[in-house]
C-alpha cells in the first residue's frame, strides 16, 4: 500500500555531486549565508501545492533530497528512494540549474518503482517538455501555471489511465506514444490554499496573488512576456480575485506560529486599499515580517500606512544596476538613483526598522568592466550612507544560465547577446563540465564568458571589502570569504589549462577537497531557510 499519493522530491543540481573531481563547484557570494552550488533550495511553489493537495483529502510530501544529500554524505540514496511508496512521484524542474540532476533522480526512481508514474514540473518542464517527453524515465509533464489543481484531478485518474481531459498534461498510452494535450490560457488563479492543511510547524508562508508577473524584465522567463509566450497566461499575469486572496490571508493568520513570516510574490500591494485590507488581516497575528518585492517605488502613502502597523516590511528592490542607461535595457522601471536615494531617506525616517535588499547583477546589457566596478562603488555609497539601518546590497552574476524563454534569450541580437545554447540536452551537458565559465549559455558583446569569471569574482572580493568597512560584515567573515574568493580563482585558472578528459590527478585531488570544503559549510534547506538573502536562482 502507498504511503503517499505523491512524493515531490527536490533533486540537486548535479546527481551525484558528492565526491566528484571533474567538477569544480565552485564559491562566488558577498553574503555571509549562501545556497550551495547544488541549489538545495526547493521552489517556494512546491510548498503551496503540497498544502494545496492535502486540503483535497491527498496525501502529500516534500523530500529536499539536495539537502539531504548535503547533510548526509554517507547517505545511500539508491537505497533510501528504493524504500520510497507513492501513487507517483513529482520532481521540480523549476531552474534550469537542475537539468541534469531532475533525470538522473527521475532515472533512479524507474529503476525501483518501474510502475510508478514520474511527472515533472516547472518552467523549464514547460519550455523543454516536448524533449522531455523523449526520454524514457519521464512519464508525465505539467506545462503552465495551474500545477496544484491539474495534479489533483491527474491523482483522481491515476487508476483508470486516461488523461485526454486534462488540460496543459504531456503523457505516454499504452502504447507509450506520447500525448500532447491542448494547452489552455489561464485567465484566473483563484485556487485557495488553506494554510491550515500544511505541515505543522512551518513559521514561512508563500503568497500569490495571481500567476505570472505584471512586469518585464528582460532577463526573466517569469516575466510578464515570458508567462505569456510560453507558460500561457493570458496577458501575461493572471490575477486571483480579492476575496480569494484574502481567504487565504485569513488561514495563515489562524495557523501561523509565532514571529511568522509571509513572503509575497507579485505587486498586489501597489493597490493601497488591498494594501491596507492585508496589513489589518494580519494586525493581531503572529506574522511579524512581510517581503514585498518591489518593482516601482512605492508612495509616501504606502510608506505611511505600513509604518502604522506592527510588522516589520523587508523590501527587495532589483535594481540590476547602479547604471540608469543600462537598467532601462534591463526592463525597470525609470526612477534615478536620486529619486532611488529620496525613497529610501522617506522609508528609514518613517519606518527605521525596515529592512532592504538591493539587488544588482553582472552581465547585462551595454555592462562592460567599467560598469560593474562602478557598481561596487554605488554599493558602497548605498551601505555607507545607510550603514546605521538594515540595508544590505548583493551582487551576481548570471549564471549558469540566461533564462530560456526571456525577452534577451528570445530576442540576442537586439540586445548584444550570443547564446551558445539551445537544447535540453545541451543545457544537461553544460552543468558537467569542470569550469562554470564553459557552463554559460551566453555572453555579450561588452564581456566575454572568461571576462564574465573574472569581473565577477572581482567585483565580489572588492563588494566583500566594501560590506566590512560599511560593518555588514565582521572582519573574521569578510577575511575568512576573501580567502575562499582567492582560493576560488586559483582553483578556476589550473582547471582553465586543461580539458575535462584529461585533468591530472592532482588538479582532481584538489577539485575534491575543494568541493567538501564547501559542501560543508553550507546551511540546512530542509525548509526555505532566510528568503532575505537570495531571491532568485542566480543570487547564489
Amino acid at each position: 500500500m502507498n504511503q503517499y499519493d505523491i512524493i515531490f522530491i527536490h533533486p540537486p543540481s548535479i546527481f551525484d555531486f558528492r565526491d566528484r573531481d571533474d567538477i569544480l563547484f565552485a564559491f562566488l557570494s558577498s553574503s555571509s549565508i549562501a545556497v550551495s552550488p547544488v541549489y538545495e533550495m526547493y521552489p517556494l511553489g512546491l510548498k503551496t501545492i503540497e498544502t494545496f493537495l492535502a486540503q483535497q483529502g491527498k496525501k502529500a510530501i516534500i523530500i529536499n533530497l539536495a539537502d539531504m544529500m548535503l547533510k548526509n554524505p554517507g547517505l545511500d540514496v539508491e537505497a533510501f528512494l528504493k524504500t520510497l511508496k507513492a501513487g507517483m512521484f513529482g520532481i521540480d524542474l523549476h531552474w534550469l540549474a537542475h537539468a541534469q540532476g531532475s533525470l538522473a533522480v527521475a532515472k533512479m526512481l524507474k529503476k525501483y518503482h518501474p510502475d510508478t508514474p514520474v511527472i515533472l514540473g516547472g518552467i523549464s518542464a514547460s519550455y523543454f517538455y516536448s524533449e522531455l517527453m523523449e526520454y524514457p524515465q519521464v512519464d508525465f509533464i505539467i506545462r503552465g501555471v495551474d500545477t496544484p489543481y491539474l495534479i489533483d484531478k491527474l491523482l483522481n485518474q491515476l487508476s483508470r489511465g486516461e488523461y485526454h481531459d486534462i488540460m496543459n498534461l504531456c503523457w505516454r498510452d499504452k502504447s507509450k506514444k506520447i500525448i500532447i494535450n491542448n494547452f489552455s490560457n489561464a485567465v484566473s488563479y483563484n485556487n485557495i490554499i488553506d494554510w491550515t492543511h500544511s505541515s505543522k510547524g512551518i513559521n514561512y508562508f508563500m503568497v500569490f496573488s495571481g500567476a505570472g508577473c505584471e512586469y518585464n524584465c528582460t532577463f526573466c522567463s517569469g516575466s510578464k512576456y515570458s508567462m505569456h509566450k510560453h507558460m500561457g497566461v493570458n496577458n501575461g499575469f493572471a490575477v486571483k480575485e480579492i476575496p480569494a486572496f484574502l481567504r487565504e490571508l485569513e488561514s495563515i493568520k489562524e495557523y501561523s506560529s509565532k514571529n511568522s513570516t509571509v513572503i509575497t510574490l507579485h505587486h498586489w500591494f501597489e493597490d493601497i486599499n488591498l494594501l491596507e485590507k492585508v496589513l489589518n488581516t494580519f494586525k493581531m497575528s503572529n506574522i511579524k515580517t512581510i517581503h514585498f518585492t518591489i518593482f516601482q517605488l512605492l508612495s509616501k502613502n504606502h510608506i505611511k500606512l505600513m509604518s502604522a502597523y506592527n510588522i516589520r516590511p523587508f523590501f527587495e528592490i532589483s535594481i540590476q544596476s547602479g547604471s540608469e542607461k543600462i537598467r532601462r535595457m534591463c526592463g525597470n522601471p525609470p526612477y534615478s538613483n536620486k529619486e532611488l536615494e529620496e525613497w529610501l531617506d522617506y522609508l528609514f525616517a518613517q519606518n527605521k526598522k525596515s529592512i532592504i535588499g538591493i539587488f544588482l547583477m553582472i552581465g547585462l546589457p551595454e555592462q562592460g568592466e567599467a560598469d560593474v566596478m562602478e557598481d561596487i562603488k554605488y554599493a558602497g555609497h548605498l551601505m555607507k550612507k545607510y550603514e546605521n539601518f538594515d540595508l544590505n546590497v548583493y551582487m551576481s552574476p548570471m549564471r549558469p544560465f540566461l533564462d530560456p524563454g526571456s525577452i534577451i534569450y528570445d530576442n540576442p541580437e537586439n540586445f548584444g547577446y550570443t547564446i551558445f545554447f539551445n537544447t535540453f540536452k545541451d543545457y544537461e551537458k553544460a552543468l558537467m563540465v569542470p569550469h562554470w565559465k564553459d557552463s554559460l549559455n551566453y555572453e555579450t558583446r561588452w564581456i566575454s564568458k572568461k571576462q564574465l569569471v573574472d569581473i565577477s569574482y572581482k567585483a565580489t572580493r572588492e563588494l566583500i571589502a566594501v560590506k566590512q568597512k560599511s560593518n555588514k560584515l565582521p572582519p573574521v567573515i569578510s577575511d575568512a570569504m576573501t580567502e575562499k574568493i582567492d582560493s576560488t580563482v586559483r582553483l578556476l585558472n589550473i582547471i582553465e589549462k586543461y580539458d575535462r578528459g584529461s585533468l591530472p590527478h592532482d588538479v582532481r585531488r584538489k577539485i575534491l577537497e575543494y568541493n567538501n570544503m564547501i559542501f560543508k559549510g553550507s546551511p540546512s534547506q530542509q525548509s526555505p531557510f532566510n528568503f532575505s538573502i537570495h531571491k532568485y536562482w542566480h543570487e547564489s
